[in-house]
């Protein structure tokens, strides 16, 4: 927080956009892995994975997320980091 009032970081270096539009902020520390829903019709199946990191992913704790397009904004948010541009030492 004190690197964002300084001005030194910007206040949304820890967010990214998922592929189905929601924003995410990443815990620094943590390496996430969203898994989608695997889809069978006939003889295919369709799904994958992404992962997202923004420290060391060789020591960052892994979360993996299965089926993430059906979990909710609030487990998310849950699952995610710290929105910089809210400081609750000002309440700014």
């Amino acid at each position: 927080m004190y690197l964002v009032d300084i001005g030194h970081s910007d206040p949304d270096w820890n967010l990214v956009k998922l592929p189905d539009g929601r924003d995410f902020r990443v815990k620094y520390g943590r390496r996430y892995t969203f898994r989608t829903t695997q889809v069978t019709q006939g003889s295919s199946t369709s799904g994958g994975s992404f992962t997202i990191c923004l420290s060391d992913p060789e020591t960052a704790e892994n979360i993996v997320v299965n089926n993430y397009e059906q979990v909710s904004d609030a487990e998310l948010e849950r699952l995610g980091g710290w929105n910089y541009n809210h400081n609750p030492y000002t309440a700014k």
